[in-house]
C-alpha cells in the first residue's frame, strides 16, 4: 500500500487535503483489486482441489444397484471406505512394513535364514543336510505366519481378490505353498527352488518399497489438496461474492480517479488564469493615475 501510495503521489502531485485523500482512496482501491484477484485464484484452486480429491482420492465407495451390492459384499458388508481413504492407506502401509520386516528376518536377520541361504547359493544342499531343509522350511513358515497375521489387519477395501495375482498379498501368499510339500530326493531341485523363492522374496521386498513410496506420495497429495480447500474457504466461499466485491471496488476506483482529475484540471485552469466556467479571466489594467 505504501509503495502504491508513493507512486501515485509522484505521478499526480496532489495539492491540499482533498486531493491527498483521493490519492489514498485510489491506492486502497488498487490494493483491494489485488486482494480480489488473489481471492479469485484461491477460490479457483479450491474447486480444482475438491474435484481432484473426488476423482482421484475418493474416501467412500460409490455405486448403486448390483454394483453397490458387490462392493458391500467385497468389503465385508461394513467397510465402505475407498482404497484411497487416508486411514486405509496408512493401515496398508503399516501392514506392508510388517511384511517387509518379515521377509528380511526370514532371509537375513535370523541365523537359520543366513545359514540356509549360504548353502543354497552354493547349491550344496543334499539329502543328508537336514538342517538346511529345516531352515528353509522355517523361513517359509515364518513368512506365511507373519503374512497371515498382517492380512487380518489389512484394510478391507484394499484387500485383494483371489484372482489378483499381481497384488503383494497374493505374491507373499504364493511363497508359502512350498512349505506344505515334503522334500524329495533331488537335491538340486530343492536348491533351485530355495534360490528361486529367495530371489522372489527380494523382488517382493522391492515391490513393497515402491508401494510404500506410492502411498506416501498419495497421502502427501491428499494433505496438500485438503489444505488448499481449507485455505480458500477461509477467504471466500463463493466466486460470486468476490465478483460483486471486485465490481463495487472498481466503481469506487473509477469515481476517485475522475474526481481527482477534475480537481486537478480546475486547479490548472485557475493557475493559467481561467475561471471556473472555463473562460479566460479579464486582465485588469492598472493606469498611472490609479
Amino acid at each position: 500500500f505504501e509503495g502504491t501510495l508513493r507512486g501515485l503521489v509522484k505521478e499526480y502531485q496532489p495539492k491540499g487535503p482533498l486531493e491527498n485523500h483521493l490519492i489514498s482512496q485510489i491506492a486502497m482501491c488498487i490494493l483491494r483489486q489485488h486482494r480480489a484477484w488473489q481471492a479469485e485464484a484461491i477460490a479457483g484452486d479450491r474447486h480444482t482441489a475438491q474435484d481432484t480429491l473426488t476423482q482421484h482420492y475418493p474416501e467412500k465407495l460409490s455405486g448403486s444397484g448390483l454394483e453397490s451390492l458387490v462392493e458391500t459384499l467385497a468389503c465385508g458388508g461394513t467397510d465402505r471406505r475407498a482404497p484411497t481413504h487416508p486411514d486405509v492407506l496408512m493401515a496398508e502401509r503399516r501392514c506392508l512394513a510388517a511384511m517387509a520386516d518379515s521377509l528380511d528376518v526370514a532371509w537375513h536377520g535370523a541365523p537359520q535364514g543366513k545359514a540356509a541361504f549360504s548353502k543354497w547359493c552354493r547349491r550344496a544342499l543334499d539329502d543328508d543336510d537336514a538342517d538346511s531343509l529345516d531352515n528353509y522350511g522355517w523361513a517359509i513358515q515364518a513368512i506365511a505366519r507373519d503374512a497371515s497375521e498382517c492380512c487380518k489387519d489389512y484394510p478391507n477395501p484394499a484387500r485383494p481378490q483371489a484372482h489378483e495375482y499381481g497384488h503383494l498379498l497374493m505374491k507373499i501368499a504364493g511363497l508359502a505353498h512350498i512349505a506344505d510339500e515334503a522334500p524329495g530326493y533331488e537335491a538340486e531341485y530343492w536348491a533351485n527352488t530355495a534360490q528361486y523363492h529367495r530371489e522372489r522374496s527380494q523382488a517382493i521386498a522391492l515391490d513393497i518399497t515402491a508401494r510404500v513410496e506410492a502411498i506416501n506420495q498419495a497421502l502427501a497429495a491428499i494433505e496438500h489438496l485438503k489444505s488448499l480447500t481449507k485455505q480458500s474457504h477461509a477467504i471466500s466461499d463463493e466466486l460470486e461474492l468476490i465478483g460483486r466485491y471486485e465490481a463495487r471496488n472498481a466503481r469506487m476506483l473509477k469515481a476517485a480517479i475522475e474526481q481527482l482529475q477534475q480537481l486537478q484540471v480546475v486547479r490548472q485552469q485557475q493557475a493559467d488564469g481561467f475561471t471556473l466556467n472555463g473562460n479566460k479571466a479579464p486582465q485588469l489594467k492598472v493606469v498611472a493615475n490609479g
